[in-house]
């Protein structure tokens, strides 16, 4: 009879460690991880759009002429904002007739105060970004001369976006 019972407690222990055992193997758990993300860069973009009247300037009517040439368009996902520069040498001038007969000019943005844009020109500090579409527009200010020599008078104007 102490056989039977140690071999009864023997196949009990058995199955229970065979159970511990085996469930043991099969419940053990991993884990990973993944990690997700992604940049994005910098992207400033300035669209600067001609109007017809930029190449038409009244240059002979006299006194003074205020003339929308063109707007522009700016962009910027920079958190800390973005600056606008304008330069320009503000002196429409002509290759063949030189300085003698040349029309300075201001420049306004956005219907701001006109300056001259030579030198280090105007500057704009956006203290945010923008992601508009909205063309803001850009006008000179000259005064018009009706006994200006005949010739083509021309000027560039620059529009720069930089990133703060």
């Amino acid at each position: 009879m102490t056989k039977n019972i140690l071999r009864a407690a023997l196949v009990l222990t058995g199955i229970t460690l065979g159970c511990g055992l085996t469930g043991g193997a099969f419940a053990q758990a991993a884990s990973g991880t993944i990690n997700i993300g992604g940049t994005v860069a910098t992207a400033c973009t300035v669209t600067v759009n001609t109007a017809a009247a930029a190449a038409t300037l009244p240059l002979t009517t006299a006194g003074s002429q205020t003339v929308t040439v063109g707007s522009v368009v700016e962009s910027c996902n920079t958190p800390n904002g973005y600056t606008i520069s304008l330069t320009a040498r503000s002196t429409l001038a002509s290759s063949t007739t030189g300085a003698s007969s040349a029309i300075s000019y201001t420049a306004s943005y956005n219907g701001g105060s006109s300056n001259a844009l030579s030198g280090s020109g105007q500057g704009f500090t956006r203290n945010a970004p923008s992601f508009s579409t909205t063309a803001l527009p850009l006008a000179v200010t000259f005064t018009g001369n009706p006994n200006l020599v005949a010739a083509t008078y021309s000027d560039t104007i620059t529009v720069t976006i930089a990133a703060r």
